[in-house]
């Protein structure tokens, strides 16, 4: 017994996920599915239960469905790896992580929380963790602290959404909820658990030169191409978060899709750039194109032969094989619930049970649909698409608080649960033990958890 636990806390990651994948199993052979239709819930007249077929062709099935977040993953390590390369890249890590020195967990969070936060492009910000990361730990920060300012910074900013893309237009486009709706009280949760989470993570712990992960160590020199690869680096990070940003359904701002179809509309350049997609709702696959540009460009500007440039992005997509299978895999709920068991499936069964257990506090029902959610849907907008069908519009009208309920708990689960996708990846990534982090960060999350209580009360009693 001893030592089947001590296997488990060795592979706690993987534990959690064969115990969620076990758990989903065994409720497909006890629960009947069901549909929403117009608000209803219609149980389905037999159950579908999950088989020894379907769990030996899982991984490879939810990996080939996912093709395209193991992609993702991989490209990241083959740009850090071709930046490796260039070696103004380390200058210019080194040289921040000595300017900030101390305060460079501090400033990180700070600026990956707000950016979180303002913009909710969480593909984008995990671009940008194994520099950040590679500051944190130049100056000899653990791996935990590391983690928890970076990737948990960016799910902290999902929690304390103020113009979250996916959230605001989401629920702006099925909800009409005003994406300035509460603003005043939200600012003032954002600000309380920005500063509380930026001091939590704020504690120094020295390594033991502790190897840095899609970094290369080289002697220091002054470099006068640092500046201009930073500010070449900025315009291009700049660019994305515009293009990517959903301007339409959260402002009511058309200029960059405007101007995206007057680009398109030039003879020369529109044919060049073929079929892209408007400002404003550009996504993955684009923002894979433009790291693709961006490696490119890298190469020929800092004149990388092919040869060290070809190594450099094969020894970069190597490092991150483990953290791409682990992230394309986390898919695997989502596959059997909305793939193999369709549109009749356990969680909409699941859903109108808590909606009937908490008939008469509604809100806590909400919150923990939200929170179970990210076990079955981790796509945000799929989530939050999905909830139309159980929650009535005009009962979103009557009381606007709903969508904040769902979105908190939501948010919440993707700080703790292993189906979370960033979490998921930045713990393999890092080399974090799941269950360390928990013990690290969840004082923090019921701390969390009772403001977003108090806070979500407190609204609907206005």
């Amino acid at each position: 017994m001893k030592k089947y636990w001590q296997f488990i806390q060795k592979n706690s990651l993987e534990s959690v996920l064969l115990g969620i994948l076990l758990i989903i199993v065994l409720l497909s052979w006890f629960i009947y599915p069901g549909r929403f239709h117009e608000g209803v819930f219609v149980l389905g007249d037999e159950k579908k239960m999950i088989g020894v077929f379907d769990l030996i062709k899982l991984p490879y099935i939810t990996i080939a469905t996912s093709i395209h977040i193991v992609l993702y993953v991989l490209i990241i390590g083959g740009l850090y790896g071709v930046l490796n390369k260039t070696k103004v890249y380390q200058q210019v890590v080194m040289y921040w992580a000595d300017k900030l020195g101390d305060k460079v967990v501090l400033i990180v969070t700070i600026l990956l929380i707000s950016l979180s936060s303002l913009t909710g492009n969480l593909y984008l910000l995990f671009v940008l963790v194994p520099f950040f990361v590679a500051l944190i730990l130049y100056n000899k920060y653990d791996m935990l602290t590391a983690f928890a300012a970076t990737v948990g910074a960016i799910i902290i900013g999902n929690s304390v959404a103020l113009f979250h893309t996916v959230f605001s237009a989401a629920f702006s486009y099925y909800y009409r909820v005003d994406v300035f709706s509460f603003l005043f009280e939200k600012i003032i949760v954002f600000l309380i658990v920005l500063a509380g989470y930026s001091l939590w993570v704020n504690k120094k712990k020295k390594t033991a030169n502790e190897q840095i992960p899609l970094f290369e160590k080289v002697r220091k020199k002054k470099q006068e191409l640092t500046t201009g690869f930073l500010l070449f680096s900025s315009v291009f990070v700049g660019f994305l978060f515009l293009v990517m940003y959903d301007w339409v359904y959260v402002f009511g701002i058309s200029f960059f899709e405007d101007l995206s179809k007057r680009i398109k509309d030039l003879p020369v350049l529109g044919n060049l750039l073929g079929d892209i997609p408007n400002f404003g709702f550009w996504g993955i696959y684009e923002l894979l194109n433009i790291i693709i540009i961006f490696i490119i460009l890298i190469v020929f500007i800092f004149n990388i032969k092919l040869k060290d440039a070809y190594q450099g992005f094969i020894s970069g997509v190597k490092s991150m094989v483990k953290p791409a299978l682990y992230m394309g895999f986390v898919f695997f709920t989502y596959y059997l619930i909305a793939h193999l068991q369709g549109g009749i499936n356990i969680y909409y069964a699941i859903v109108n049970q808590i909606i009937l257990m908490t008939k008469n506090f509604e809100l806590v029902g909400y919150g923990l649909i939200g929170f179970i959610s990210l076990i079955f849907y981790n796509n945000l907008a799929e989530y939050v698409y999905n909830t139309t069908l159980f929650i009535d519009v005009v009962e979103v009208s009557i009381k606007p608080v709903i969508p904040l309920v769902l979105k908190s708990f939501y948010a919440l689960g993707m700080f703790i649960l292993p189906t979370s996708l960033f979490l998921v990846g930045g713990l393999v990534y890092l080399k974090i033990n799941y269950f360390d982090w928990l013990k690290y960060i969840y004082r923090f999350v019921l701390i969390l958890f009772i403001l977003n209580i108090g806070f979500l009360l407190l609204l609907a009693n206005l």
